[in-house]
């Protein structure tokens, strides 16, 4: 039987990584991601956008805050309005983990030639 053990990328999967990925198994939440992506939007051009209602999309919202993946901001001399942009030092956090498996894997690739 081949025994199997985790290293590299794999061996430092935290809870944090776990929730950070699950933010990804919602389509609606990787769409605001996607329109966010190309620039700051308020809400209500989000609802638009995206054709949902603000109680769903306010949910999403703060679903993506929480894990870090967003930041708002408030217009300055409105403060009814608030900005949402990707946060991508947060994107960029899980890039690197997925760069690290990666790399275990072309590592793993090369012994077993």
């Amino acid at each position: 039987m081949t025994e199997f053990r985790e290293c590299g990328a794999l061996a430092d999967i935290d809870h944090a990584v776990v929730e950070s990925l699950a933010v990804f198994g919602d389509r609606q939440r990787c769409r605001i991601l996607g329109l966010l992506a190309q620039g700051e939007l308020c809400v209500n051009d989000l609802t638009q956008a995206l054709g949902i209602r603000q109680n769903m999309l306010s949910h999403h919202l703060k679903v993506l805050r929480e894990q870090g993946f967003l930041s708002a901001r408030r217009k300055e001399g409105d403060q009814r309005w608030v900005y949402y942009r990707v946060n991508p030092e947060r994107l960029s956090d899980l890039a690197h983990y997925f760069a690290r498996m990666y790399a275990d894997t072309q590592c793993e690739s090369m012994q077993n030639l």
